[in-house]
């Protein structure tokens, strides 16, 4: 298998923090370990996912494109 490249590893980062802040979503996608929480609708809990969505597209965005195949 190769390795995990930047992208990805953002990429898993980014799914683990936002199962974070909206649980709700976790779990209907299938994240485990949120059942049994509930998502904030307020507007930090709105903030905090706008941040964080901001914050992976920063991430991604600095990496170089991998070569094409």
């Amino acid at each position: 298998m190769p390795s995990s490249s930047p992208i990805h590893e953002i990429s898993d980062q980014y799914v683990t923090d936002y199962s974070r802040l909206d649980p709700v979503i976790a779990s209907l996608v299938g994240v485990t370990g949120f059942d049994d929480q509930l998502t904030d609708y307020s507007p930090d809990g709105v903030a905090a996912r706008a941040d964080l969505a901001r914050a992976a597209v920063r991430a991604m965005t600095a990496q170089a494109p991998a070569s094409w195949r």
